[in-house]
């Protein structure tokens, strides 16, 4: 294994290639976090060199040096050296920079027990730099766009309907998040659990069975994949009601509210956000009893008819333990994958295709894709359609900058102060207080 990856890194095109990616709270208050990387290769050598990266926090989002370079392994022993022994030895020739007092390498008094969710963003930054390096050393296969890694967690305790104790997480959306795209096809549809090569993504009858919920939907979430000309894998969406119990606790963990964490390729879309939703005091029981046929069948609908009476609750992603009596129902959302190459290159009949199943909306068929459609039909206005792309390009000439223009503006914007409490001094990153635990 040592030898056959030195033989292969040396074989890779030399260069450096970077990656930033965020996420934006740290559980106990939002903030922008940074992960930066700058992955050096020369001759037999990979350097991941993580600085830039966010200072150590007074949270939980922490970890430590070999943390982070065990969670390189998900992505090393996956892609690049998938076919080779997996050992230690691929590790020779890679060096890991990691310095003390970042976010990644936090002090031996540091919580770390979130460091899985805060490390979402080193998958992130070394699946999209080593795609940059496979790309540009001829291996297409092998690039892709980053998978999900939304690491959105949804934990249920109380006592099930068989009179038990019992604490678990709703693993089903969990283990489905949705995969990258890839240079010459779409990523995979709830293709798994990040963190592992396999993770049980149960039906809801067995979930059922062990638990007392309810299912109102458990499907594809419309819209959560990276826009490409290949898209994202679909991540997916999960919505419960509790029964046979007079009341759960549900809470969930996840690191992004607002800002993806996931990236998308040479210009692919990256996946989307998701909020949290729960509805109290709701009346779903007696429409199921009566056979109401307005029940909704995803989160949009849910949302948006709001066919089930109750007090609408619609957050952040990181939602606080809280008890649900029976019939309250709980909403749980994964990420899809990042997408690849421009949106106006992918082919229009996949885009109808993809509307039809129900993995995007009308809106992003016509304002994302600039596809025109006959939704009786499901075909495509071919000439309709090369008219509105050809005046979105026409459109991106006129919003255009050259790199200076567009530096001397950019280099002056700054997120609101709110927004920066633990990212450390802008724009750099570095730390700019002092953390004092007792």
């Amino acid at each position: 294994a040592e030898e056959a990856a030195r033989k292969r890194i040396e074989s890779w095109e030399d260069g450096i290639y970077r990656s930033v990616a965020f996420f934006d709270t740290i559980g106990i208050q939002d903030s922008l976090i940074r992960t930066s990387l700058t992955l050096i290769k020369k001759g037999d050598q990979l350097i991941f060199d993580f600085s830039g990266s966010s200072p150590e926090n007074d949270g939980s989002f922490n970890g430590f040096a070999h943390i982070t370079r065990a969670h390189s392994a998900i992505y090393l022993f996956g892609v690049p050296f998938a076919d080779l022994p997996t050992a230690s030895g691929i590790y020779s020739n890679i060096e890991f920079k990691v310095p003390q007092g970042t976010f990644l390498n936090a002090n031996w008094d540091a919580s770390v027990a979130n460091s899985p969710v805060a490390n979402s963003g080193t998958m992130s930054v070394i699946g999209h730099a080593m795609a940059k390096l496979l790309f540009a050393s001829g291996q297409y296969e092998l690039a892709s766009a980053v998978y999900g890694t939304t690491g959105c967690t949804y934990v249920v305790a109380g006592v099930n309907q068989w009179g038990v104790p019992y604490a678990d997480i709703l693993s089903n959306v969990f283990n489905s998040e949705g995969g990258g795209a890839r240079t010459n096809r779409d990523g995979i549809d709830s293709w798994g659990f990040p963190w592992g090569c396999w993770g049980k993504g149960p039906d809801v009858e067995d979930v059922e069975n062990e638990q007392p919920l309810v299912h109102l939907f458990f499907k594809h979430r419309k819209n959560s994949m990276g826009f490409g000309k290949y898209r994202g894998g679909s991540g997916t969406t999960i919505a419960v009601a509790v029964q046979s119990v007079p009341y759960l606790v549900f809470q969930s963990n996840a690191k992004n509210h607002k800002v993806p964490t996931s990236q998308g390729l040479f210009g692919g879309y990256p996946p989307s956000t998701h909020p949290g939703i729960k509805i109290l005091n709701t009346d779903y029981f007696e429409k199921m009893e009566r056979g109401d046929r307005d029940l909704p069948t995803d989160a949009i609908e849910l949302v948006k008819d709001r066919a089930i009476q109750g007090d609408y609750v619609v957050e952040g992603s990181v939602r606080f333990a809280s008890a649900l009596p029976k019939g309250d129902i709980y909403v749980g959302m994964s990420s899809g994958g990042g997408g690849y190459g421009d949106v106006l290159q992918r082919d229009p009949q996949s885009v109808v295709e993809d509307l039809r199943k129900g993995f995007i909306s009308e809106w992003v068929a016509r304002n994302v894709y600039k596809v025109e459609f006959d939704a009786s039909t499901w075909t495509v206005d071919e000439e309709a359609t090369l008219r509105l792309r050809n005046e979105e390009r026409q459109a991106r000439k006129k919003r255009g900058k050259r790199y200076e223009e567009f530096m001397a503006e950019w280099s002056r914007k700054k997120p609101p102060e709110t927004a920066l409490s633990y990212y450390g001094e802008w724009p750099n990153a570095e730390p700019n207080r002092q953390l004092v635990r007792i």
